[in-house]
């Protein structure tokens, strides 16, 4: 099986961190007034359908590929040694959390060349495998694998105590797109999940 680079589980890692803090603030005691107030205004304020006004679309200098953002995404890129390959791997991750909404990432890993028919399900399945393995708390859901051409992709669903990250996993010739959104369970809305994922195009000439 392939070794993934942990760059995969920081970014997860960074998913739990922002919304472990996020449910932290949230569950602070206030005056019984003050909760009131809360309440009534998120009640009255929360649309019943969310609205993608404000999500942009968002191209890397690459223009390897579109999707759509709600904000602004942070940009980290490293390059990691594969040492069953013995070469480096060059991993970019966009993380583009919305306020007191979920937290969206694309990362994208290039492999050297591109990889073989018969590597395909073996690497999606290790990329997602991965992510269960460095953390315990992270349990599988489902796993749905799509080996249609040109774009043989994985759906998965993970769980850790209250949070819930589902995405999806695409091959393209020598690259690999890894589409994450985690929220807590309770909030989690299908719907930004669904435009987030139709949304994600690649450039394919």
């Amino acid at each position: 099986m392939p070794r993934f680079s942990t760059v995969v589980i920081v970014v997860i890692a960074i998913l739990l961190g922002f919304l472990m803090i996020r449910h932290s603030m949230d569950s602070i005691e206030r005056p019984d007034s003050d909760k009131d107030v809360k309440a009534a205004v998120s009640v009255a304020e929360q649309p019943l359908v969310p609205s993608f006004e404000d999500w942009r679309e968002f191209s890397p200098p690459s223009g390897a590929f579109k999707v759509m953002f709600p904000s602004i995404p942070q940009n980290t890129s490293d390059s990691i040694l594969d040492r069953r390959l013995g070469v480096f791997l060059e991993y970019n991750t966009f993380i583009a959390p919305e306020e007191n909404g979920p937290i969206i990432v694309v990362t994208t890993i290039a492999y050297p060349k591109n990889i073989e028919e018969k590597q395909v399900e073996e690497t999606l399945r290790g990329l997602v495998d991965d992510m269960l393995i460095r953390n315990k708390k992270n349990k599988l859901e489902y796993a749905n694998l799509e080996m249609s051409s040109p774009h043989p992709s994985l759906d998965f669903s993970l769980i850790s105590d209250q949070l819930l990250m589902i995405g999806k996993v695409i091959l393209d010739k020598n690259m690999a797109y890894i589409l994450t959104m985690a929220n807590e369970r309770a909030v989690f809305n299908s719907d930004e999940l669904k435009f987030f994922l139709n949304s994600f195009t690649l450039n394919d000439k």
